[in-house]
């Protein structure tokens, strides 16, 4: 009876053994334990994993909890570090997805580092499972190179990244709309002109992107300093949205327009009824005295007998 325990490589016995023997045998029972046959079967390795695994998931879900904290407390350096550690020790779970949504927020809202928003959106946009979220991530990626980079050219790539993805009839108007504006903003109005004029051929198009579709073009016909065709669709804008025209002073560019045709008088008759409308009626007074000043400076044209 005093054998306890016995295997091929040795037998001990507990009753000769001291304190510091005892601990040598459980280390060794425990070591032997790996060498045994049944332990070898997978009903005792997979637990075993399984604890093993559920522990590391816990200090993962602790870190990021204590990221969310220092978030919450605006302490975003310490934050951003805890964040970005739980997505370096695993690209493809639940979690790095969740810290890399807080770093979106963190470098665009708080930080204002647009460069490391886009790495984070590109992360998303690889590696979630949410196809919503991969195409919101899609349309933020472009937009940053838009709106907060002035990137244009790779606005258009990514705007266009985006015209390939399950979106609707309307979000494809939206892009396509915004890469016409990139091509503006690059200074290539030709292409500009052919992307906003293939958007015209859409039909029951809503009203407020006809309206964002003719102002690209005016402005694109006032670039290429086609005052006379720029005049006809400002005219139109007016016409069609007289409220909106006001409130985006699209009537002081059709003043410009007519006054650089040098016919004065038209671009007074503009400026007069919109003078309520602006919020420094002193300036349209101004502006108007400068008119008529020029067209009473203006030769008069001799008739010919």
């Amino acid at each position: 009876m005093e054998k306890i325990f016995t295997n091929r490589a040795f037998t001990l016995n507990y009753k000769s053994s001291n304190y510091f023997e005892k601990k040598i045998i459980t280390r060794l029972k425990f070591k032997n334990l790996f060498k045994h046959r049944h332990f070898n079967q997978p009903f005792i390795i997979l637990p075993l994993l399984t604890i093993f695994l559920s522990g590391c998931n816990n200090s993962q879900r602790l870190t990021f909890y204590k990221a969310q904290q220092a978030s919450l407390n605006k302490e975003y350096r310490t934050a951003v570090s805890l964040f970005e550690n739980i997505i370096l020790r695993e690209k493809e779970n639940s979690l790095s997805i969740k810290a890399a949504r807080e770093l979106v927020k963190i470098y665009l809202f708080e930080i204002k580092d647009y460069e490391k928003a886009i790495s984070k959106l590109k992360f998303l946009i690889l590696y979630s499972r949410d196809e919503e979220e991969r195409i919101k991530s899609q349309k933020q990626l472009a937009t940053i190179y838009f709106d907060n980079l002035a990137e244009y050219e790779k606005a258009v790539v990514e705007f266009s990244k985006l015209l390939l993805l399950s979106i609707t009839n309307d979000e494809k108007i939206e892009t396509r709309l915004s890469i016409a504006r990139a091509y503006y903003h690059m200074g290539n109005f030709e292409q500009s002109w052919i992307e906003s004029q293939s958007l015209m051929e859409i039909t029951n198009i809503p009203k407020d992107k006809l309206y964002d579709i003719l102002l690209l073009q005016a402005n694109i016909k006032m670039g290429r300093k086609d005052h006379l065709f720029a005049s006809k669709l400002y005219e139109q804008l007016i016409t069609q949205f007289p409220t909106r025209s006001a409130k985006e002073n699209i009537p002081l560019n059709l003043s410009l327009c007519y006054e650089v045709q040098e016919d004065f008088m038209k671009a007074i008759s503009i400026l007069e009824p919109f003078k309520k409308y602006y919020h420094a009626k002193e300036f349209i007074d101004y502006k108007i005295s400068k008119l008529k000043e020029r067209q009473n400076n203006k030769p008069k044209k001799r008739i010919k007998k």
